[in-house]
């Protein structure tokens, strides 16, 4: 995540997050990375894990992905105040 801009899947493929919105990555310490910090997808169906909080005002989501099942969890984390 560089000035609100994430790449996204196999390819060169750029998402903008919009101004505003505050961006927190958690690389996993159990499996790393090989390129990079980033979540990766692998073909045995693991990945290297981490936490994604994107947050805005009085809200937050957090998009977790476990290193072992690749499993995807996305959460509300905050409120509308």
């Amino acid at each position: 995540v560089t000035d609100g801009v994430v790449r996204a899947g196999a390819g060169d493929e750029i998402v903008y997050i919009p101004r505003g919105v505050k961006i927190e990555f958690v690389q996993s310490s159990r499996v790393l990375a090989t390129e990079g910090s980033g979540i990766e997808f692998r073909p045995d169906g693991r990945s290297s894990g981490g936490a994604l909080t994107l947050s805005r005002e009085t809200f937050s989501y957090r998009i977790s992905v476990n290193w072992l099942t690749a499993g995807v969890r996305v959460a509300r984390t905050g409120t509308n105040g």
